[in-house]
């Protein structure tokens, strides 16, 4: 009998868990370029406020 599968289970598990937090990483890095993009090139506040909300940034 062998025990590897509980093993590779949870190795596999860890790889999981390692990505979709790299996968979040990467998504606030690309969310923060986006809201500084958008700030950068605002006619004004309004302008600012509608452009992030059409991304769905907040204000």
């Amino acid at each position: 009998m062998t025990r590897s599968e509980p093993t590779s289970r949870t190795h596999e598990q860890g790889h999981f868990a390692k990505a979709r937090i790299a996968a979040r990483d990467h998504e606030d890095v690309m969310r923060s370029r986006a809201a500084l993009r958008v700030t950068k090139n605002a006619t004004d506040g309004d302008d600012r406020v509608r452009l992030l909300a059409m991304l769905g940034l907040e204000a």
